[in-house]
């Protein structure tokens, strides 16, 4: 079903902007901006406590199940969400979440703490 939602999304964004051009490269852009800074706050949220408590000393993997709980909620409240391109291209929560799935799946967010290190490399 995820998979699903990420292919819907990519083939229908792919279609608006390069071949119909009714998506800009610059909304594009932005689209692509906000949609990380909103996941990027959430992240921050969610996270937040895990990362004082790595601060103080506490190892990473010492935390490996309080840091999938957190990944869990980062999911579901990104999955709350229902972006738009631009003002007037409302996506709904199926695109939106499949927006998200790319994105993961292109390495530019993440649900783990770590992501980064454990999946850039």
């Amino acid at each position: 079903m995820y998979t699903t939602q990420m292919l819907k999304f990519t083939r229908h964004f792919t279609f608006w902007s390069d071949q119909e051009n009714f998506i800009l490269l610059p909304e594009a852009d932005e689209f692509k901006k906000d949609s990380i800074m909103r996941w990027d706050n959430e992240f921050q949220a969610q996270y937040s406590k895990i990362g004082r408590k790595i601060d103080s000393g506490v190892a990473t993997c010492d935390l490996e199940d309080e840091i999938k709980d957190a990944g869990c909620e980062l999911i579901y409240s990104i999955r709350r969400l229902d972006l738009s391109i631009a003002d007037y291209l409302p996506l709904g929560v199926e695109f939106t979440n499949g927006h998200f799935y790319s994105l993961s799946n292109e390495l530019e967010i993440g649900w783990h703490f770590d992501w980064e290190n454990k999946y850039k490399k």
